[in-house]
């Protein structure tokens, strides 16, 4: 029969066994859990980098052509030069201090802005600067 400590000897012996079991296991959990997680990112990354890449249709929307043939009839002939529109040596410059998102300019822009534009621009009687 075995001593006192002989019996103590070998239960610490098997539970450091058992203990290092469960180490090693938590281990290759913690293992497995990050490559999941990097499995994971790396396909979310993909799905991203692929519908960014689609983007869109190149083919503008109908109104959006209507649009650009206005601007481009409108703007036909008129020298243009960063934010100036007209002819540099026009006796009359008209600075024009707008907001893309204030309804008040779009108005503007899509009444009396085109009319200047057109009776007044286009004979190089002044010319037109932009300031945002």
């Amino acid at each position: 029969m075995a001593s006192r400590a002989e019996q103590k000897a070998a239960l610490r012996a098997a539970r450091e066994a058992r203990q290092k079991e469960l180490s090693a296991a938590q281990t290759r959990r913690k293992r497995m859990y990050s490559l999941g997680a990097l499995l994971v990112g790396v396909i979310v990354a993909l799905v991203v980098v692929v519908v960014a890449g689609k983007g869109g249709s190149t083919t503008p929307p109908a109104s959006a052509k209507t649009a650009q043939a206005t601007v481009k009839s409108l703007l036909k002939g008129i020298p243009q030069n960063g934010n100036t529109l007209g002819k540099a040596s026009a006796p009359v410059t008209v600075t024009e201090y707008g907001d893309l998102a204030c309804p008040v300019c779009q108005e503007f822009a899509l009444g009396s802005e085109q009319q200047l534009i057109a009776n007044e621009v286009h004979t190089g009687k002044v010319k037109l600067v932009y300031r945002g």
